[in-house]
């Protein structure tokens, strides 16, 4: 309980009082993680501002927490709190993700099908166990050209 304490920011015995289920601890202990993380990212004068530099440098520092992300994403559907929690951070990094392809997809782009395979690929960034050997710019770079090539192929083919 100390541990866990620490990482919500209370005493020990406040604990319980202050979250009745392992899924509201589980939750505070999330949105902790994610607000400074966000916010330290946010202020960083070199990576603030750019939503790329944003969403790896929130990525690297979210890696050792992939076994929260996994647990939070098998209890969204059991509860709020968690699915709250969770979906504040997707919610962070889609919009990362689509920031830098805004910047060059075309402007008819099927923006709702982007959006899903951000989510996609970001949720299985966040919750896979698999090691990465490459750095996460590598696979931002890769769904973002990706996603910007088929919206300006698919952009096309309606063209004609």
């Amino acid at each position: 309980m100390a541990a866990v304490g620490k990482a919500v920011g209370l005493a020990p015995a406040a604990v319980l009082w202050y979250y009745p289920t392992k899924d509201d601890l589980l939750a505070a202990v999330l949105d902790k993680i994610f607000r400074e993380t966000h916010r330290s990212i946010e202020r960083d004068p070199i990576i603030g501002g750019d939503p790329h530099r944003e969403l790896v440098a929130f990525l690297d520092r979210l890696r050792p927490y992939r076994h929260l992300h996994r647990a939070a994403y098998e209890r969204m559907e059991h509860s709020v709190a968690v699915r709250d929690a969770y979906l504040q951070l997707q919610d962070w990094t889609e919009q990362r993700l689509l920031a830098v392809v805004d910047k060059h997809a075309p402007p008819d782009a099927d923006r709702q099908l982007i959006t899903d395979a951000a989510h996609v690929f970001l949720e299985g960034i966040l919750i896979s166990v698999r090691h990465l050997d490459r750095p996460v710019t590598d696979y931002i770079d890769m769904i973002a050209y990706a996603a910007i090539g088929v919206a300006a192929a698919r952009a096309a083919s309606h063209a004609d």
